[in-house]
């Protein structure tokens, strides 16, 4: 007998007894169950997370490709603003720079318009919108 061995007596012999434990719980291991679980399971989880951040990377390219398309289209109408004074050209610029939440940069465009024609009706609801999105930005 070893040191750690479990030994009971019998009632009803009275005999020592050595108790095993049962060796039912590794039929599940040396069949490699558990193994194939895991496996299973990991696989899953690689897919799963492989989709769900291959849209994210999509969704955020969408959204750098539409943010590089509308700073290109208010470098544009700032340029030809700027050549030939055109109140429109401004406005164009200053309603991109809206679209990117770029409230600074829209205002000045705003302020040009206004400057070249006072009585310039969508420009005047746009400075509304801007001043909304800034006291939004700011929160109050």
């Amino acid at each position: 007998m070893k040191a750690g061995d479990l030994i009971t007596k019998d009632i009803h012999t009275g005999k020592y007894l050595k108790k095993h434990f049962p060796k039912v719980y590794r039929i599940i291991t040396e069949k490699r169950f558990w193994l194939f679980i895991n496996i299973l399971i990991s696989l899953f989880l690689i897919g799963y997370f492989s989709f769900f951040f291959a849209q994210i990377f999509s969704r955020w390219s969408e959204t750098q490709q539409k943010y590089d398309e509308v700073h290109q289209g208010v470098l544009l109408w700032e340029n030809i603003g700027a050549t030939f004074t055109y109140p429109d050209a401004y406005f164009q610029a200053a309603l991109f720079s809206y679209q990117i939440h770029d409230w600074k940069s829209a205002l000045q465009d705003i302020h040009t318009v206004l400057l070249l024609n006072p009585t310039f009706q969508n420009a005047i609801t746009l400075r509304k919108l801007v001043m909304l999105g800034i006291d939004q930005q700011e929160g109050r």
